[in-house]
């Protein structure tokens, strides 16, 4: 009765060691598979819940945004950039295929109009917006379409492509396109300096159809000039931070050596009204006595270079070369 009863013992002893031991494969194999969802969750530093704050507050972005709506042609830049094609974008001067991108990257992108369109947004089902500060008095009806984010225009263009890059993931796509532009402009600036004197200058204007423009060195194509190529800019324009009018009259006590040249608004078929203008500047004896005037070093530029986003920059500095025959 004794060898039984310890029998017995020995026998339930097992059985709940067998029960205990299979529990506790159980929770270790749940701990496992919790740990594998949170990985997945944060493999490469992302998660598939993101809370951006922006200028019109936060917006929640799930997983990775595959159509992304963008309603400023520059930020189209801005994502191509950080290796991102939108899936739709509002057009310049109807067309999505911007001029001074190489090889149409944009081929396909929906066609949004020059102006948002709410109907046309709708229409597109994007899972993320993104606007200019612009946009912002459309904020709420587009946050009914989809998670929505408005940014305001940087003043620094590379820390705006950075804090893009920083709100979809992309930190390292940004940080590896500004080290490539780095060195694109360490080597132009090499390409210049066998032209161009450290004491010639160089002046960034436009001619408007009722007035001319002069513009300074801290923003759009006068950065790109000055700060990035090292082009000296005429004395009294450096502390103008984006453009200040001027008379025709006061153009030879700036006198530069180079003149990069905006002609009006972007039309169709161009600013006739600021062509006219350009050519009552280009027939007075005060304008024909400039420096630059004199050794043909007056240069006609595209209007998009007015405006400071990452490939606009990088393809600036292909246009001052080509257009001062620099190879």
């Amino acid at each position: 009765m004794h060898v039984l009863r310890k029998s017995l013992v020995t026998m339930l002893t097992l059985m709940m060691l067998s029960v205990l031991f299979l529990a506790g494969c159980g929770s270790s194999q749940e701990q496992s598979t919790a740990s594998t969802e949170s990985s997945e969750s944060t493999d490469n530093g992302q998660t598939s819940k993101r809370i951006i704050k922006h200028l019109q507050g936060e917006t929640t972005i799930e997983g990775e945004p595959k159509k992304i709506a963008v309603l400023d042609y520059r930020l189209a830049d801005s994502l191509l950039a950080l290796g991102i094609k939108p899936y739709a974008m509002t057009s310049y001067m109807g067309e999505t295929n911007l001029e001074y991108l190489d090889g149409n990257p944009l081929k396909d992108v929906k066609n949004l109009g020059d102006e948002p369109n709410l109907e046309a947004i709708l229409e597109v089902e994007p899972d993320l917006i993104i606007g200019r500060e612009n946009h912002a008095k459309i904020y709420d009806d587009l946050s009914k379409i989809a998670p929505t984010i408005i940014l305001p225009v940087p003043d620094d263009w590379r820390l705006g492509l950075s804090e893009i890059g920083e709100m979809l993931g992309k930190e390292k796509e940004a940080g590896e396109w500004l080290a490539k532009y780095d060195q694109k402009v360490e080597e132009a600036k090499k390409k210049l300096a066998q032209k161009v004197s450290k004491d010639e200058t160089a002046l960034y204007m436009r001619v408007m159809p009722k007035e001319y423009r002069i513009h300074g060195p801290n923003q759009a194509l006068g950065a790109t000039l000055s700060q990035d190529l090292g082009l000296k800019p005429v004395p009294q324009v450096t502390s103008i931070k984006k453009f200040e009018v001027m008379s025709m009259e006061k153009l030879p006590e700036l006198n530069p050596d180079y003149i990069f040249l905006e002609i009006g608004l972007p039309e169709k078929g161009g600013d006739k009204e600021a062509e006219k203008k350009y050519e009552e500047l280009t027939q007075s004896p005060l304008w024909k006595n400039l420096k630059a005037v004199k050794k043909n070093q007056v240069y006609v530029v595209p209007h998009w270079v007015i405006s400071d986003y990452p490939y606009i920059h990088d393809k600036s500095i292909d246009m001052v070369l080509e257009k001062m025959d620099i190879k």
